[in-house]
């Protein structure tokens, strides 16, 4: 009796090892594979051309030697109004002559929205926006990560500098507090020229997250746009280099971070309702010696 009591505990014993054996091998968690690496940034390549175009056009032909990249754009979500919708991606085209950086976005829009006399008349708008601080590489909602220079073109202010002037003088703009006489007395007034003459359709501001824009004193962007069969094409441009710390400054051979915003004034986009990009790499290709050395002494070509 006793015997078969052993016999039993040791089939028992021998049983369990072979189940608890098995178990390990088939039943054992798995461990979580590992996050996927974040994706490297698109690159837009800002080769060094020596036959820089003498005006602001999106027409002019140096732009069709280059390659353009297409960077995709999604609405913002992180502060309301958030965006109805978000727009196609823009193309961007990018060239430097050693001594002033050119850009050109293109995207589709259905209608050329520059503003108008009701306040409701919201303008078409794109946005160029550098890192002034440590750069981040974490998602990125413009204006949300720290001091940031934005170049901010806008189809009314276009229209004001390279067309005919508007003759009312309600004003529609894609900030809020435009009409807030602490902001802006002399526009809140109905003077609109004594408030802000335009030299450029391009407003060059500074930015520490929502709401805190401000304009630079110095204004050392330009820019312009042009609507054709639903598309824009807007060229913007600035020196590379700057005397004022304030301004991001680039240089030949460096690549930097740079995201892009548009807004549809047909959608009522304004403010924080905006398409947003990613962080794009912009590199600008080094000059070849001899023009470096031209380039760096101020010599003309």
């Amino acid at each position: 009796m006793k015997r078969g009591l052993v016999w039993l505990a040791l089939v028992a014993l021998i049983a369990g090892g072979i189940w608890v054996n098995w178990y390990a091998r088939h039943r054992a968690v798995t461990p979580p594979a590992p996050p996927a690496p974040t994706p490297e940034p698109l690159t837009l390549a800002a080769p060094f051309l020596a036959a820089a175009p003498g005006k602001l056009s999106p027409d002019d032909s140096v732009w069709q030697r280059i390659q353009p990249v297409t960077i995709p754009l999604t609405f913002q979500v992180l502060m309301i109004p958030w965006g109805k919708s978000d727009k196609g991606p823009v193309e961007v085209r990018a060239f430097h002559d050693g001594r002033t950086l050119y850009l050109l976005l293109e995207w589709s829009d259905s209608t050329e929205d520059r503003g108008g006399p009701r306040v409701e008349d919201l303008a078409d708008a794109a946005a160029l926006m550098f890192p002034l601080q440590a750069e981040q590489t974490a998602s990125l909602m413009m204006g949300f990560l720290g001091r940031v220079n934005i170049w901010h073109w806008k189809a009314n202010w276009d229209e004001e500098v390279w067309g005919q002037p508007p003759t009312y003088t309600a004003y529609s703009d894609v900030y809020p507090f435009e009409n807030d006489p602490t902001f802006y007395p002399a526009r809140a007034a109905g003077n609109l020229r004594a408030a802000n003459p335009r030299k450029s359709a391009v407003e060059d501001i500074l930015s520490e997250g929502p709401g805190s824009i401000t304009a630079k004193e110095k204004q050392v962007v330009s820019g312009r746009g042009r609507w054709r069969d639903g598309r824009w094409a807007v060229v913007v441009t600035r020196a590379l280099t700057t005397p004022e710390a304030i301004d991001f400054q680039f240089a030949p051979g460096q690549r930097n971070h740079m995201a892009l915003a548009v807004w549809d004034g047909a959608r009522g986009e304004k403010g924080s309702r905006k398409s947003i990009s990613e962080w794009v790499w912009l590199e600008l290709g080094a000059p070849p010696a001899a023009e470096a050395a031209n380039t760096s002494t101020g010599s003309s070509r």
